[in-house]
């Protein structure tokens, strides 16, 4: 009866969290350090736009996502935290190549959740979360800000300067750190 009950409840919470990472538009993925099989969930797949051709894939199939200009750093990344992994978290930003040819950034986070009796990790779980619309606003503010050709000044209701952009430096000079930082 109390096996019966655990399954239950372990059934629940598993339906709690698919439906928690679908209205999130997050995907999940494990790491097998044993088997280096890397596994995706029906998310993920979606995410990057790639047919769910299977459910587990070699480390391959997951570098080949990555972006080829983000694909050095975020790799140093993954083995510094595989080395140094003391229930820490990993997090990372980086772009994914979808199956359409565009790129998708991602917010990756994961954590050691298994290791073997030396200590080291065995299994990773880890979700994606697309971040590509906060990229794009981040982008499109710094070329209206910083690539316009009028003087944009931003303050605070204090009128302390927030931002100053090229072209107010131009016209009004730089923002030395012993001036008045207000208007």
């Amino acid at each position: 009866l109390k096996a019966s009950r655990q399954a239950k409840d372990l059934r629940i919470a598993h339906e709690r969290l698919q439906v928690t990472l679908h209205s999130a538009h997050d995907g999940v993925w494990s790491w097998h350090a044993d088997s280096k099989r890397v596994e995706w969930d029906q998310g993920l797949h979606k995410m990057l736009a790639v047919p769910e051709l299977a459910d587990t894939q070699g480390p391959r199939d997951w570098t080949d996502h990555v972006h080829p200009q983000d694909l050095p750093k975020l790799t140093r990344e993954w083995l510094a935290y595989l080395r140094e992994a003391n229930g820490g978290v990993f997090a990372t930003e980086a772009r994914m190549q979808a199956g359409d040819g565009s790129s998708v950034w991602v917010s990756m986070r994961a954590r050691v959740v298994e290791r073997d009796a030396a200590g080291r990790p065995q299994l990773v779980v880890g979700t994606y979360t697309d971040i590509s619309d906060r990229i794009r606003a981040v982008q499109l503010r710094h070329v209206l800000l910083e690539q316009s050709s009028a003087a944009i000044v931003m303050v605070n209701p204090r009128r302390d300067i927030l931002f100053a952009n090229e072209r107010f430096i131009e016209l009004f000079g730089p923002l030395s750190p012993g001036a008045p930082s207000s208007l």
